[in-house]
């Protein structure tokens, strides 16, 4: 499901949420690594002419995680299922087009340095801040 709505010529916002069923067929269980529910909260903010901020919050629900083999001190192999918790990412996009070709931009990722792991031994990196700057040919 998404919603967008535009309520000024200078704020766009957007809502998506997608609800995950994914079982086995032979089993009845819900297959690995798909999340139940992903939730994007989307902002376009145009405060001046030329320039543009772009708040992303992503909510990623809890997923299962396939089965995991382990060894008890006897070197016996045993079994059990984990499941991944859920976790919330803030992303910040900024940008300044300096003129026509050349625009000056700041992304900050995971603002508030969550330790999520959506899928096991995929973490999310850690704060992050990147400056640049594009140029249109």
């Amino acid at each position: 499901m998404i919603l967008a709505l535009r309520p000024a010529t200078w704020l766009e916002g957007t809502v998506a949420w997608t609800i995950t069923e994914a079982f086995n067929a032979d089993t009845g269980l819900r297959l690995p690594r798909r999340p139940e529910s992903v939730v994007s909260l989307t902002a376009r903010i145009v405060p001046l002419p030329r320039v543009v901020i772009a708040p992303t919050l992503l909510f990623t629900g809890r997923s299962p995680e396939g089965p995991f083999a382990s060894y008890d001190d006897n070197g016996v192999a045993y079994t059990y299922q984990r499941t991944n918790k859920a976790g919330t990412v803030l992303n910040l996009t900024a940008s300044w087009q300096v003129f026509d070709p050349i625009t000056l931009f700041l992304e900050a990722r995971n603002l508030t340095n969550q330790p999520f792991e959506p899928a096991n031994g995929f973490v999310v990196p850690g704060r992050s801040v990147l400056v640049g700057t594009r140029f249109a040919l």
